[in-house]
C-alpha cells in the first residue's frame, strides 16, 4: 500500500467515529465488500471517505444509512465500483506479485525458525532442517485463509432476503477450513521427509522476498 493509501486509511479511520453508531456496523460491512473488489487500495479509500462523507452528513440531518444510501447496500457499492475505470491487467499481475511474495517470505521466515531449532537438536548446524510436510500444510492453510477472508467479504452486504443462506454460506466455509486445516495436520505429520538447507541461504532468501513483497506494497 503507498504511502497516500496509508494516510488516507488513517484519516478514513478516525473519520469513521464520527458516523452514527447504529451505521457502524454498515459501514463495516461496506469497507469489508470493497476489500473483496477489484479496486486499487487507494481507489477503496476514496470510496470509503465519499460513502463516509454521505453517512455524516446524513446523520446531521437524522438519516439513518438505509435513508442516504438505501435498502440494498451491495447494489449501491457495486454502482460506485462499476463506475470507476478498472483497473490494468499489469497492476493486477502486480498485485498478486505482491501477494505471493508476501506469503513465501512468510514462509520461508517460518522454516527458519523452526528449521534451526530442529537442525540444533539434531546437531545439523550451520544447515537447517526443512520438513516436507510442514510446508504443504503451510502452502494449505494459507490459500484455505485467503480464500475465506475474500469469500466473507464478497458476501459482507448480501440482502437480508438471503441471511439464511449467507449463515449457510459462513457454515460452509469455516466447515471447509477447519477441514483444510485437519488434512493439513495430518500431512505435516506423516510426511516426515525432510532435507537441509544452508541457514544463511535460507536467511537471504527471506529477506529478499521480504524486501520485494514491501517494495511492491509500497507502489501499490
Amino acid at each position: 500500500m503507498s504511502r497516500a493509501s496509508r494516510h488516507l486509511r488513517k484519516i478514513n479511520n478516525e473519520m469513521q467515529d464520527r458516523i452514527d453508531p447504529a451505521d457502524s456496523g454498515t459501514m463495516t460491512d461496506i469497507v469489508c465488500y470493497l476489500r473483496s473488489t477489484n479496486l486499487t487500495a487507494m481507489q477503496q479509500e476514496e470510496v470509503r471517505r465519499d460513502i463516509m462523507d454521505m453517512l455524516i452528513d446524513g446523520r446531521r440531518r437524522g438519516q439513518t444509512a438505509s435513508d442516504v444510501i438505501g435498502e440494498d447496500y451491495r447494489a449501491f457499492c457495486d454502482e460506485i465500483v462499476a463506475s470507476i475505470a478498472p483497473v490494468s491487467p499489469w497492476y493486477r499481475v502486480l498485485n498478486w506479485t505482491a501477494g505471493v511474495l508476501a506469503a513465501l517470505a512468510i514462509m520461508c521466515w517460518i522454516a527458519l525458525f523452526a528449521g534451526v531449532i530442529d537442525a540444533a537438536m539434531q546437531g545439523m548446524l550451520p544447515n537447517a532442517s526443512i520438513r516436507v510436510g510442514q510446508s504443504i500444510a503451510f502452502v494449505m492453510y494459507a490459500a484455505a485463509a485467503v480464500v475465506m477472508v475474500w469469500s466473507i467479504g464478497r458476501h459482507a452486504l448480501d440482502s437480508a432476503s438471503s441471511r439464511n443462506k449467507l449463515d449457510q454460506h459462513k457454515v460452509a466455509i469455516c466447515v471447509a477450513y477447519i477441514l483444510v486445516l485437519a488434512v493439513g495436520t495430518t500431512i505435516s505429520i506423516v510426511v516426515t521427509a525432510s532435507f537441509a538447507v544452508p541457514v544463511i541461504g535460507l536467511a537471504a532468501v527471506a529477506v529478499i522476498f521480504t524486501a520485494f513483497a514491501a517494495l511492491l506494497d509500497y507502489f501499490l
